[in-house]
């Protein structure tokens, strides 16, 4: 009887012990996930202190660029105004006298761009009428008898390089690289009859002179 009582109690024991851990295991369970539920918050939290704290730095950032690019511009206005004191100060005649000034140097230098202009013009054509005279061709189309007299011509290269093309109404009379800067180019055709109505190209740089035979 004394032996069932001890098993009784032994068991009994064992079931307690067993109730106790259990209870003790769930209660430590509850408290972890509650602290990992406090520490995730936390943690959000915390990221989103983190990005408003980023967001306002970056605003913070715009605001000194703003700032520094006003003070930029108003050291700039100052410097204008500075310049144009002198100005403001004048009376409204001298203002007056000053415009007329500028007005007339205005009228002055445009004058003398318009004679420089005149001038350069000038030289430009005694240049071709010369060029004429001497039968010195750049890039363009010619046609003979028209830019150049029907006859038999040596073409020599007198500066650049370029094609140097004679077309007549039937036939391909020259097709050839001329030039006076590369060994690639050659820089005289001898004997070329030209004939009323050939058409002559030179293109790029090429200046051509035609000598008569």
């Amino acid at each position: 009887m004394k032996r069932a009582s001890d098993l009784v109690r032994r068991h009994w024991l064992s079931i307690s012990t067993f109730l106790v851990t259990a209870i003790i295991v769930f209660v430590a369970g509850y408290f972890i996930v509650m602290l990992q539920m406090e520490l995730d918050k936390a943690n959000s939290e915390k990221a989103e202190l983190q990005s408003e704290i980023e967001f306002l730095t970056g605003k913070v950032d715009r605001i000194s660029n703003e700032n520094t690019a006003l003070h930029d511009r108003k050291r700039k206005m100052a410097q204008k105004l500075q310049r144009a004191k002198p100005w403001f100060e004048l009376t409204k005649k001298q203002q007056e006298n000053k415009l007329a000034e500028a007005a007339l140097k205005a009228e002055k230098l445009e004058r003398q761009q318009k004679k420089e202009q005149k001038a350069a013009k000038a030289a430009q054509k005694k240049e071709q009428l010369n060029n004429q005279k001497k039968l010195i061709y750049s890039a363009g189309y010619y046609q003979v008898g028209r830019d150049l007299k029907p006859g038999l011509y040596h073409a020599i290269a007198v500066e650049g390089n370029g094609n140097f093309i004679v077309q007549s109404p039937d036939a391909l009379k020259v097709n050839e690289m001329f030039g006076t800067d590369s060994d690639d180019y050659i820089d005289t055709f001898k004997n070329i009859q030209l004939k009323k109505g050939d058409e002559i190209e030179i293109n790029h740089d090429l200046s051509i002179q035609f000598i008569p035979r």
